[in-house]
């Protein structure tokens, strides 16, 4: 029996079927979506901060509402559009009230960060309104296990690994994050060495000329005067360090401690993905590796080099790249993974393509391409 590989033939349970996939990704890109708006309101427009996660709530709320209607119980509801609706509003009431406990317990009487309130309550939400919402507000009484049509699922399934190498990360440094009472769980983050002295002030920056709409073109903080674009391109090119706009300027520690987690995650779905595609791999063990790769030796000791971390995600894209290229003649790949790479982290990406010289004459010879 082959461990590392699975049947291929499309199936689904009580808990991993059409449904709870698609509401599962409208939960998260409705999540998404309220951070942004929160924050768009309260930088761009200068709002108060309740007044601006009420709007982006309400704006949010209503966005899922469509989701689930449309997306994740199309076929299977039995009530009608104004009892739907009349629910769905109370079902936010509930959300609210549970919200304003959670954070009287945790903040009041326990003296946590809010931040740890919102990590609590979105996996509450996560699963109570899914099967209130199934249940009460849509009445869905068909078995959602017997539900594997869609276009998402079946992308879902075919890169379920990938899924499960990326939570298992997440699993990961949510422990690590935890025992250490890092943030969201305490008020310790993961900055050190290069992290602290160089990085957490170039983010500020960052965050302030984008935020102030700044040229990029050149800078007064560092000594004398200096061009802002080359420090731009040495540690802060990434697309992924947008993540901190979705925090305020003050919480710039926090927002690198999350980009440090997102970065590791990505790291996993991403070699899990390679060994997919190149070695036909799709199983537990190929998740596994995943997570082995996101906690290598290299990860642990360079993290604090944050824009290092890129090169991790971008080369096991590059390498399939190479590997489609002798096998198919398909360079799409590589030229791509290549072009985020390089604009990501040059540094990284000049020993990617020195590196890729070589894989490509000895993957060519070993293969006998």
């Amino acid at each position: 029996m082959d461990i590392t590989t699975t049947s291929k033939k499309l199936s689904a349970n009580k808990f991993i079927n059409a449904e709870t996939v698609s509401w599962g990704l409208s939960f998260f890109a409705v999540s998404l979506l309220f951070i942004i708006l929160k924050q768009l309101f309260k930088v761009a427009i200068s709002l108060s901060a309740p007044v601006s996660c009420g709007i982006a709530a309400a704006i949010s709320a209503a966005v899922l509402f469509v989701a689930e209607k449309k997306f994740v119980f199309p076929f299977n509801a039995r009530t009608t559009n104004t009892k739907q609706i009349l629910f769905y509003l109370f079902r936010c009431l509930i959300d609210f009230g549970f919200y304003k406990i959670a954070s009287f317990f945790f903040v009041t009487v326990l003296k946590q960060r809010i931040s740890f309130v919102f990590f609590v309550v979105f996996f509450i939400y996560l699963f109570f309104n899914y099967y209130f919402d199934r249940l009460i507000v849509f009445d869905c009484r068909g078995k959602a296990k017997d539900l594997t049509n869609g276009s998402v699922y079946e992308a879902f399934w075919g890169n379920r690994y990938v899924a499960a190498s990326m939570a298992l990360a997440f699993l990961a440094f949510t422990f690590i994050y935890l025992v250490s009472m890092l943030f969201p769980f305490g008020d310790l983050t993961v900055l050190r060495m290069d992290l602290y002295h160089q990085y957490g002030p170039l983010f500020c920056e960052f965050y302030d000329r984008i935020t102030h709409f700044r040229s990029f073109l050149y800078s007064w903080n560092s000594g004398g005067g200096s061009s802002f674009l080359g420090n731009y391109f040495n540690y802060l090119s990434s697309p992924l360090s947008l993540i901190i706009l979705l925090f305020d300027r003050k919480d710039m520690p926090y927002a690198i401690t999350t980009l440090v987690a997102v970065k590791g995650i990505l790291c996993a779905g991403a070699f899990t993905f390679y060994l997919k595609h190149s070695l036909k791999s799709h199983s537990l063990v190929s998740a596994a590796f995943g997570g082995f790769y996101a906690f290598c030796s290299y990860f642990l000791a360079y993290y604090w080099n944050i824009m290092w971390i890129d090169g991790m995600i971008m080369f096991p894209f590059v390498i399939l790249g190479i590997e489609r290229i002798i096998k198919y003649g398909k360079p799409a790949c590589f030229i791509a993974s290549l072009t985020v790479l390089l604009y990501s982290t040059y540094y990284i990406g000049y020993m990617t393509c020195l590196f890729s010289v070589i894989y490509f004459f000895a993957y060519f010879v070993i293969t006998g391409f």
